[in-house]
């Protein structure tokens, strides 16, 4: 860092808040049904993908024993 007493870095020059400062942070407010909205809808988010994943995975697995089908001299169905 420089030598000078005088330069701070950015974070030690943050002060949201000036002492002496009569603006007060606005309060955080709490709100229970926003939140269970967020959870419901990312619980949603979570099935669907659980979901393709299973469907990519079956798919997948089909395709991988096709190829051994036809490597074993299977006709496919």
């Amino acid at each position: 860092m420089d030598s000078n007493p005088h330069v701070t870095s950015p974070l030690e020059s943050f002060q949201p808040h000036a002492a002496g400062s009569d603006v007060s942070p606005e309060p955080e407010t709490f709100d229970h049904n926003r939140l269970v909205s967020l959870v419901d809808n990312l619980e949603r988010d979570i099935a669907l993908i659980e979901g393709a994943m299973v469907n990519v995975e079956a798919r997948e697995f089909a395709s991988a024993n096709a190829a051994l089908d036809v490597l074993d001299g299977v006709s496919p169905a």
